[in-house]
């Protein structure tokens, strides 16, 4: 930028100098030029000489003209007497124009580069602050996405410890015998009705509860197929409704005949319960839960008022959810 302004500082006075330099000196100039003061013609005087007329002329000289040199043989007058001599004074009156609005043309350039570099920095510094509200935003969603995660993590947990949690305690039954009459008016126990406790182990209630229980009975040593499919057999009606948190109920009956009770007991067959339940718990959104499961019912003492039994587990039908 400072070249630049000296290269037209030096072409303005260029243009000043080189003008006025190569003038030549006018021996006559226009200005102070004056006209003579009598133009009329010579007077011719005559004088009588004897019989001889001789004419005498009389010519009257030119006054000198103002302003012109005294001496043509003396040296010009020097450049900077010719540079403020008054018929320079437009052209010096211009140069100052022109050198004052040069000055002022570079002054806004330099100002305009000034304000030029500033915003550079300021669109630096927006860009910056730009992409660390982009870096502060995207950290804010990560650390929101992992707070949802975790209150879901909290939830879930909240919820696995507090749901409701539906059971089968087949070592805690009920059994009734029914008896009647044979043909020589004896009273014989003719079936058993068998109920199985259902537990809710959880701390908060399981609402609609809906369970099944059934039996299967196998001769011999053999036990269920490996492709039994569990079903549910009989008219026994679902059970509905709603359990307590640390409540017990107890399922509809089962309905067995005194002969198979009798050949369980003598080690002739071996008998199976089996069922399911499905409940929800009191959370919203959540799914419905499930419970199946199948024990092994061995009878080690049998009396008319009811019976001992062991409960074995099955290696299938047992989960829950």
């Amino acid at each position: 930028m400072k070249y630049v302004m000296l290269a037209v500082l030096w072409a303005s006075v260029c243009c000043v100098v080189i003008p006025i330099n190569g003038q030549a000196a006018s021996k006559n100039p226009k200005t102070g030029k004056a006209k003579p003061a009598d133009s009329q013609p010579p007077k011719i005087d005559a004088v009588s000489v004897d019989t001889v007329n001789v004419a005498k002329l009389t010519v009257q000289q030119q006054a000198e003209t103002k302003g012109k040199p005294a001496d043509d043989g003396k040296e010009s007058k020097s450049y900077l007497s010719r540079l403020v001599a008054p018929e320079n004074l437009p052209n010096l009156i211009l140069c100052a124009v022109g050198i004052a609005g040069v000055v002022a043309a570079v002054c806004t350039l330099k100002f305009i580069a000034r304000q030029t570099h500033y915003m550079k920095k300021q669109t630096g510094i927006l860009i910056q602050y730009n992409k660390a509200t982009r870096d502060a935003a995207d950290a804010a969603k990560n650390s929101l996405a992992i707070m949802q995660i975790s209150n879901t993590i909290n939830l879930e947990s909240l919820q696995s410890v507090q749901r409701a949690y539906i059971s089968f305690s087949i070592s805690n039954f009920q059994t009734i015998a029914i008896a009647a009459a044979d043909t020589s008016g004896e009273l014989r126990i003719q079936k058993r009705e068998l109920r199985i406790a259902i537990d809710n182990t959880g701390n908060t209630p399981a609402i609609k509860l809906k369970s099944r229980i059934n039996f299967r009975w196998q001769e011999g040593e053999s036990g269920l197929r490996d492709d039994f499919g569990f079903p549910d057999l009989g008219n026994a009606t679902d059970f509905v409704g709603s359990l307590a948190a640390k409540g017990l109920v107890y399922s509809p009956k089962l309905e067995i005949e005194e002969s198979v009770i009798q050949n369980v007991y003598a080690g002739k067959c071996r008998l199976f319960l089996y069922g399911w339940a499905e409940y929800n718990d009191v959370f919203t959104g959540t799914v419905r839960h499930r419970t199946d499961f199948c024990y092994e019912f061995k009878i080690r003492e049998l009396t008319y008022q009811g019976m001992l039994a062991e409960v074995t587990m099955h290696h299938r039908h047992n989960a829950q959810t």
